[in-house]
């Protein structure tokens, strides 16, 4: 096509211009070179509409969603699971023969403000109840600090989600929506998760109370034992 152009355009320049005859145009030639020339734009035309879409396709698939600048809270939150993994800690802290030492997130602080607000006296002494009174002020507090980090965990979950819903309501992109809406299912199982360790923080707590209440009933059983084994005409 653009031979027949470059042609044509040298046939139109090499005629001298002290010439007097009119040169001869062939209508059909130059008809066909038209035409020519159209069909070469529209099909420029055609490759660079495919050229847009191609572009606009890979953008779409390939850029990375900016999800941490929409949501900040989420850098924090991660995918850290915020209460402790050994189950053997936990119940050691709800028994009251354990402490918060070491453990995630703030469960160590929270546990010292709950125990310092609902501490009103330490007995003396080293007995059974003077230990079992402890254990049991131990335990409150732990329970207290557990559900509260979840809690908190939970809180900020749920705000990251409000972000995130807004977001996806405002998302144009086909590549932004699955991100978001892969998020948005990603932080609904999280909090899930965390609602059935509270759960089972319930369960653990009962169990660990009336392990008290059954050491102090054995503790009495024993005395009583004890006072009839030494005296057995009562």
């Amino acid at each position: 096509m653009k031979r027949l152009l470059v042609a044509g355009i040298c046939v139109l320049a090499s005629t001298p211009p002290g010439r007097a005859e009119v040169p001869v145009i062939d209508n059909a030639s130059l008809g066909q070179l038209f035409e020519q020339v159209r069909q070469g734009l529209q099909e420029l035309q055609l490759l660079q509409q495919q050229l847009e879409q191609v572009m606009a396709v890979y953008n779409s698939l390939s850029h990375v969603t900016d999800l941490a600048s929409a949501v900040g809270v989420l850098q924090t939150l991660g995918v850290q699971n915020p209460l402790p993994v050994n189950v053997g800690s936990v119940q050691a802290l709800l028994a009251g023969t354990g402490s918060p030492q070491g453990m995630l997130g703030s469960i160590g602080s929270l546990f010292n403000t709950n125990f310092n607000a609902n501490h009103v006296y330490t007995p003396t002494g080293d007995s059974f109840e003077a230990t079992l009174l402890q254990r049991n002020a131990t335990g409150i507090a732990g329970i207290q600090a557990l559900v509260g980090q979840a809690y908190q965990s939970m809180s900020d979950r749920l705000g990251a989600m409000t972000q995130l819903q807004q977001r996806l309501a405002t998302a144009t992109d086909a590549k932004d929506v699955q991100d978001l809406q892969a998020r948005l299912q990603s932080e609904q199982a999280y909090i899930q998760s965390q609602s059935a360790q509270v759960q089972t923080l319930a369960i653990m707590q009962v169990a660990a109370y009336q392990s008290l209440q059954q050491q102090r009933e054995e503790e009495r059983q024993k005395d009583i034992d004890n006072v009839l084994a030494a005296d057995p005409n009562r």
